[in-house]
């Protein structure tokens, strides 16, 4: 048995969460649960309405209710236990020699997104049992119009939304999830999930056959997909955190750093501007031990009583979605307050938050939002 399900007694708070998702989540029959009669056939993916494949190639549909090759949990790919409801689907992500085509789920959203919004960018995937081949380049693709056929045999699209590292899906036994934040430039449509990557830019990780198969493994990579959602982030509780996988987890918290040699080359303007301090996600406190950032700023304008600084506080783009109050200006404050402290003269300093206007990056990755959590240093007067 790959996975145990344990029942919560809390029903009815389980019901209402499943219909808070429902409501706010833009991909329609996001679980593939809402089917046009029974799935007797491969390539059935458009009996769960309004999905489709954009090549002649269509993705699989399993279900509960079917029989043979395409039921579930059991199938002729291996077994997967339904993560919610009774169906989810199933695409070629890669063959061997590039022997078989691939084939991409493609959803037209609830509506379209809307520009500047951060959402939240999940769905899950298991590798079949009897895939010889794991690969990495799993990603979605958020676009304005339907993709292209020569787009995808081009291999001109780039996914937004993939594993920070880019990590191999290697898992055999559960539902791994794969999530990303993501900024909308307006009017993004339709959402299409696949490998879309050049065949000799995809890594592969050769699998024996598990335990208690013994069909002939095939030489694809053959993955099943569950619970495909995109949210506005303003109404998530909490991050867009990727669940059971524990190297996301641990990077939702990830406080980035940035050391600037003293060897360099450089004026104590310029090296008061190169100067960051980090923070972790929906925090202005700084840590208890003073950041090397902390101890060069001191340095610098203890040494120049005449410059005057501001100091500019940043927020990721996730936390000012939450509009939490201005944890950019709070940032900047208690820098300034440390600054006092450690005889650093008021008057050289001025404060500002500016919020997410200033983004270090656009990666929308949890690497990338720690980047954006910062404060920074200019110069205004020497």
């Amino acid at each position: 048995m790959k996975k145990l399900h344990f029942i919560l007694p809390a029903v009815g708070i389980m019901l209402m969460a499943s219909t808070a998702m429902a409501q706010n989540n833009l991909v329609p029959n996001g679980s593939f649960d809402n089917v046009s009669g029974r799935v007797k056939r491969a390539g059935s993916i458009s009996m769960a309405e309004p999905w489709y494949s954009p090549t002649d190639v269509q993705a699989d549909l399993f279900s509960k209710s079917a029989k043979g090759d395409f039921s579930a949990p059991e199938n002729m790919y291996g077994r997967e236990v339904p993560e919610d409801g009774d169906n989810y689907a199933g695409f070629v992500a890669w063959s061997y020699r590039d022997a078989s085509p691939r084939s991409y789920l493609t959803v037209e959203l609830d509506k379209p997104l809307t520009e500047g919004k951060i959402y939240c960018v999940k769905f899950m995937v298991s590798l079949s049992d009897i895939s010889k081949y794991a690969v990495n380049n799993i990603g979605a693709y958020l676009s304005t119009k339907k993709v292209t056929v020569k787009d995808l045999n081009n291999n001109s699209i780039e996914p937004q939304v993939m594993h920070s590292a880019n990590k191999i899906y290697d898992d055999q036994y559960y539902w791994q999830t794969i999530c990303q934040t993501f900024k909308s430039s307006g009017k993004e449509k339709y959402l299409t999930i696949g490998n879309f990557a050049a065949q000799d830019l995809v890594k592969t990780k050769k699998l024996r056959r598990p335990k208690g198969f013994t069909t002939p493994q095939i030489g694809n990579s053959y993955y099943y997909i569950e619970n495909v959602s995109i949210i506005n982030m303003a109404e998530v509780d909490g991050d867009c955190a990727c669940g059971a996988d524990a190297e996301d987890e641990a990077a939702m918290n990830v406080v980035y750093n940035q050391n600037v040699s003293d060897e360099m080359d450089i004026d104590d303007k310029g090296m008061l501007e190169l100067q960051k301090i980090f923070f972790e996600s929906n925090s202005s406190k700084l840590d208890a031990t003073p950041s090397e950032a902390m101890g060069k700023a001191v340095k610098v304008l203890k040494a120049n009583p005449s410059m005057k600084v501001e100091i500019m506080g940043h927020a990721d783009a996730i936390e000012q979605a939450k509009d939490k109050g201005d944890l950019s200006m709070a940032r900047a404050e208690a820098v300034k307050t440390f600054l006092v402290e450690n005889g650093v003269a008021a008057s050289q300093l001025t404060v500002k938050g500016y919020k997410d206007q200033q983004p270090a990056t656009e990666d929308g990755s949890t690497q990338g939002l720690a980047q954006n959590r910062r404060v920074t240093f200019k110069v205004m007067s020497p």
